[in-house]
């Protein structure tokens, strides 16, 4: 097998392969037997007729195609390994000669992993800020736990603040409906302040089978663009009006919510959870920060367009996971922000990038130290992974070799990750 390996812009590179026809002879043979399989041959067992036999019904070169695909995929392999390529993604392939008797001719281009120079991780340093807990967001905490299991109880009479009405909410701008801005039996918790600011003032009072129009504008600062500062009409049907009554905050509350004995023991248990949950956040936000100072002292080579195009699909495929797990389609986001797919996925690029920067540091901190996991490792984070679905056909898909491979990228960042932070004393 001959081999002619050449280096392409955007770290690219083209193997040029031929294969002579006595190295071409497994592969025929084996193409044959799949054809005598799918083609009925009178006289004899399926898979079981000679080559000949095979050549002379279906024609050389229908043997010869046959061939080419496993031909192609072991000499790629073959040829990748032999000359240390780090391809990404599958290779385009381009077959130049095919003609039984002759050598077969193809060349794959591949993207490939680009070189990455760090800094000595130890130089890099950043901080670590961990938020204190007050005694405020304790309280907050409580707050919401009795309002999480409040009593409700249908009232007969105008909506007050703290009262629970299911509402009916149409939205529009200079007579035009807004897109996303009708809802049906919406619930609102009046003085939860789910709405923009001004807008449960205006359904406080509101009696059951009441419409209502009232004009309000958008905070300047409001998360859709294209709404930001806007004045907007707003009518509003009241449905159903429930008063609700907060648990009293008490022993008897702290044994339900948390099975402690007094609410003193609630406060200690709650302040603990946050405490952890501070901690939790503000190591998540440090790890990014160290790879960010990591990738910006870094240098790269030419970034396949491959590895950009798939992160920014996967953004893509997180922010719509994202809008429908809201109840929004994402249609409807699209066109509040004024936008269409082709210029959402612009608007990620650079993010993809980043992305992409830092999977290629953690990817060559794993390298340049060794690191790798054990089959038991894995097999230990597969089992607690199939323990924690109860979906036996997804089970079962994790027990397969694709899952595995995905558990060992996993630990392995994992890995790095820790080995960089080991480097660090954080200021």
């Amino acid at each position: 097998m001959q081999i002619v390996v050449e280096n392409l812009s955007k770290s690219r590179a083209s193997a040029r392969v031929e294969l002579t026809p006595s190295e071409m002879l497994p592969y025929l043979a084996a193409a044959a037997t799949r054809l005598s399989s799918r083609t009925s041959f009178p006289g004899f067992r399926p898979g079981k007729v000679p080559y000949d036999v095979v050549v002379k019904r279906v024609g050389e070169a229908s043997v010869w195609e046959e061939a080419l695909k496993d031909a192609v995929r072991h000499s790629y392999v073959k040829a990748v390994k032999e000359h240390n390529l780090i391809t990404v993604g599958q290779p385009e392939i381009r077959v130049e000669k095919i003609a039984p008797g002759n050598p077969i001719v193809y060349t794959a281009i591949a993207s490939l992993l680009p070189a990455v120079t760090m800094p000595a991780l130890e130089s890099v340093k950043t901080e670590k800020h961990v938020e204190q807990v007050n005694e405020d967001e304790v309280t907050g905490t409580i707050e919401q736990l009795r309002k999480l299991i409040a009593e409700e109880k249908s009232a007969d009479r105008p909506a007050m603040l703290g009262d629970k009405v299911e509402i009916d909410v149409d939205v529009s701008i200079d007579k035009i409906a807004i897109e996303g801005g009708r809802s049906r039996k919406h619930p609102v918790v009046l003085g939860d302040g789910a709405f923009i600011p001004g807008f449960e003032d205006h359904v406080v009072g509101m009696s059951k089978g009441q419409t209502k129009e009232f004009a309000l504008s958008f905070p300047k600062q409001y998360h859709a663009k294209n709404l930001a500062g806007k004045l907007a009409t707003f009518k509003v049907t009241v449905h159903s009006i429930a008063e609700r009554t907060l648990p009293s905050l008490d022993d008897a509350f702290a044994k339900r919510v948390a099975r402690v004995d007094t609410v003193e023991k609630l406060r200690e248990q709650i302040k603990k959870n946050l405490i952890g949950e501070h901690e939790e956040k503000a190591e998540r936000e440090y790890e990014a920060k160290l790879i960010e100072e990591v990738v910006k002292r870094s240098t790269f080579g030419e970034i396949p367009d491959l590895l950009i195009d798939n992160e920014t699909e996967r953004m893509l495929a997180e922010i719509r996971h994202d809008v429908e797990e809201r109840g929004m389609k994402f249609t409807d986001y699209l066109a509040s922000m004024k936008k269409d797919e082709a210029t959402l996925k612009k608007d990620l690029l650079q993010g993809a990038v980043n992305r992409v920067k830092s999977t290629l540091v953690i990817r060559e901190i794993a390298k340049k130290e060794n690191i790798s996991v054990s089959e038991k490792e894995i097999d230990d984070e597969v089992r607690l992974a199939v323990e924690s679905v109860n979906d036996e056909k997804r089970a079962e898909m994790m027990k397969g070799e694709e899952f595995r491979a995905y558990v060992e990228s996993v630990l392995v960042n994992r890995k790095a990750i820790d080995h960089l932070k080991s480097k660090q004393q954080h200021v």
